[in-house]
């Protein structure tokens, strides 16, 4: 998570789980072959939270009124600033 965050704060190096993910999604395709449940679990889920931190860091972004984005999203708000916290 720390990683898709420092590539949208800081220009950073492309995630790897986060490129998978935009890739399944715009080839709307699953990563193995198979069906939902035939994929790893692992992979899905690190998938599903490399968009969702991805969103929520640009979501912050591109806002030049961060307080007032803070005050209309605080789920997001602090779910950034704790994944901030971290080393």
């Amino acid at each position: 998570m720390k990683a898709v965050a420092r590539y949208v704060d800081e220009d950073g190096p492309l995630p790897h789980y986060l490129m998978k993910a935009w890739q399944c999604r715009n080839w709307r395709t699953l990563p193995k072959s198979g069906g939902l449940d035939e994929q790893p679990l692992f992979v899905m889920s690190q998938m599903e939270m490399a968009l969702y931190v991805y969103d929520a860091f640009r979501s912050r972004a591109n806002r030049t009124d961060a307080p007032e984005w803070a005050e209309k999203h605080p789920d997001l708000a602090e779910f950034c600033l704790e994944v901030d916290s971290w080393n």
